[in-house]
């Protein structure tokens, strides 16, 4: 099954649909769009070409249509090239739509730096995201068109070191694996009002707010169902809160977790006696970053009974900040 390629004109279309388009001439509408690019580097012949950013050279345009682009779409005329071109207001909103996204999961976001101050009723947020946002829908689709998403093209494909049965597989295992008919639910907590209606705002934006419920509240209430899988990622006197702060935080979350528990916790912290904090060694632990500050992943879960504990924190850890030994309680 091949990827189904669209017209030129569906996509003068779209933008005209959208007040976007201010001039077009040239190119045959009814020609196909292989591909929709912004990387001179990524071009096929029938590519769409976009120009955008306050460094691009016109050289890139050059070498687009050198590499078989037959159109570009730009907010401002680039005569050195012999090619025709899409005038248009704002070629971000427009990259949203053209986008090569899946029509079965369409979430395109849009972020600018918006002129805000926090206020309780969040009337001057909510206001500025009406203003700034681009709302794109998000609707279940059939299996088809998960046929078509999964057997789209990519640009590794003509990577000669990937062999192409190792595509061929993957897209198999992606289509025996696929569960459409799946529910999904997922409850997020904060004690700070304005995370809770920027989140809840954001899922409303995206179409998921049946599916994502975000509520105020304090870890000390915190009682998570049996069948539930917890993602937390507490605040550990970086960035936030102090370092006597996140431990209580800690103390206090592993006190909830343990009169409620449930099918599994995973916390990402710098905290690196998170575990003596919380008062309990995790099953598995991974290194990783958040931004330039070193974390851990802690995952706690029911294990089986031949799988063994992680080893403890060596006294220093890959931080240089462990200080002290876990201590079982």
């Amino acid at each position: 099954m091949s990827l189904t390629l669209y017209p030129l004109g569906d996509y003068i279309q779209l933008l005209q649909r959208k007040n976007l388009q201010l001039e077009f001439s040239g190119a045959p509408l009814t020609r196909e769009v292989s591909l929709v690019s912004c990387d001179s580097r990524q071009v096929v012949p029938g590519t769409l070409f976009i120009c955008k950013g306050a460094h691009f050279k016109v050289e890139f345009l050059q070498s687009a249509k050198e590499q078989g682009a037959f159109a570009y779409l730009s907010e401002k005329r680039y005569d050195q090239v012999d090619l025709p071109c899409i005038l248009v207001s704002d070629v971000r909103l427009a990259m949203a739509l053209l986008a090569d996204f899946p029509e079965y999961c369409t979430l395109v976001l849009v972020y600018d730096l918006l002129p805000y101050k926090r206020d309780g009723k969040m009337k001057k947020l909510c206001a500025a995201l009406d203003k700034s946002v681009c709302e794109v829908e998000f609707r279940q689709q059939e299996r088809a068109q998960l046929l078509r998403w999964v057997k789209r093209r990519f640009a590794a494909e003509r990577y000669s070191f990937v062999p192409a049965s190792l595509w061929a597989e993957q897209r198999q295992k992606a289509l025996a694996e696929s569960k459409l008919d799946v529910g999904f639910e997922a409850f997020g907590y904060d004690i700070d009002p304005a995370a809770v209606a920027l989140a809840n705002a954001n899922a409303k934006l995206a179409g998921v707010e049946k599916r994502c419920h975000f509520e105020v509240a304090d870890v000390a209430d915190f009682a998570a169902k049996p069948e539930a899988i917890v993602l937390t990622n507490p605040p550990y006197g970086e960035r936030m809160n102090t370092i006597e702060g996140a431990a209580k935080l800690a103390r206090t979350l592993g006190r909830q977790m343990a009169e409620h528990p449930c099918a599994g916790l995973y916390a990402i912290t710098a905290d690196m006696e998170f575990e003596s904090h919380y008062g309990k060694r995790a099953n598995k632990r991974r290194k990783m970053y958040n931004g330039m500050i070193p974390c851990q992943l802690y995952m706690y879960y029911e294990a089986p009974k031949f799988e063994h504990k992680a080893k403890p924190m060596p006294k220093q850890g890959f931080d240089g900040k462990r200080t002290v030994e876990f201590k079982k309680k």
